[in-house]
């Protein structure tokens, strides 16, 4: 009997260079908000709430868009 092989993770994204590049924006991102929504802050500014707004959606975007990779994949697997 063959065994079938299940690949981890991190294989994954070792295989697939771009997943890496595409985290690393991510998290450029998530800093340049957070640095966003402090300097905003600290000023007073009246840009703080919707810098805050997307300091709490983009997050969220991000892991709806990781999820719905996965839910694709799988079911791509399934149907093969």
């Amino acid at each position: 009997m063959e065994e079938k092989k299940t690949e981890t993770y991190e294989q994954s994204i070792r295989r697939r260079p771009i997943l890496r590049v595409m985290a690393w924006v991510g998290l450029v991102v998530i800093f340049a908000l957070i640095v966003l929504v402090i300097v905003t802050g600290v000023t007073g500014s009246k840009y703080f709430m919707p810098s805050l707004a997307l300091m709490i959606i983009v997050p969220i975007l991000i892991y709806v868009v990781l999820w719905l990779g996965k839910v694709l994949q799988n079911h791509k697997k399934n149907r093969s």
